[in-house]
């Protein structure tokens, strides 16, 4: 049944709007129980939705504050193979940011997800996500791209929380 001409308008005022269309008093109270019923099962589910949207969030945001900083690293001259490198990590990050993204439109929490794909650590932490083969590949670009007297971009830092 759709509800939708309810929307906007409290139980007493969906009450009186069956009275003035004569609706029968056992009709109107079981059509107010199933508006009641769905009502709740509406608000539970939006909580639930805002909950794992929170939840992705905490490695979402860590995520796209390391994206930002491949990006301000990006704009530094170096060299060629340091710059195939930071645009390959960036490649990986965003491709990352964008399983979350579609992960929190979801119905299941990150440890749950993690703990399904054998993630290490049960995905504690966004660099977790990340498969090893990966991790040393673009490692061992940005070694490669070392230039004398330059520091080389630790790629996947894992800086936990500090309490900001």
């Amino acid at each position: 049944m759709h509800y939708s001409q309810y929307d906007g308008k409290t139980m007493a005022q969906v009450r009186n709007q069956l009275i003035k269309q004569g609706m029968k008093p056992a009709e109107r109270h079981e059509l107010l129980d199933q508006l009641k019923a769905y009502r709740t099962k509406v608000k539970s589910q939006n909580a639930q939705s805002r909950h794992y949207r929170k939840t992705w969030r905490t490695f979402a945001d860590p995520l796209m504050k390391e994206i930002q900083k491949v990006r301000v690293a990006m704009y530094y001259q170096g060299s060629v193979q340091r710059k195939a490198a930071l645009i390959s990590y960036r490649e990986l990050l965003d491709e990352l940011l964008n399983l979350f993204k579609g992960f929190s439109a979801g119905t299941r929490s990150p440890k749950e997800i993690a703990q399904y794909n054998r993630i290490p650590n049960d995905g504690a932490h966004w660099t977790d996500w990340i498969p090893y083969d990966e991790k040393e590949r673009i490692n061992a670009a940005f070694e490669s791209a070392r230039e004398k007297g330059r520091k080389i971009y630790q790629a996947f830092p894992r800086e936990e929380d500090k309490g900001e």
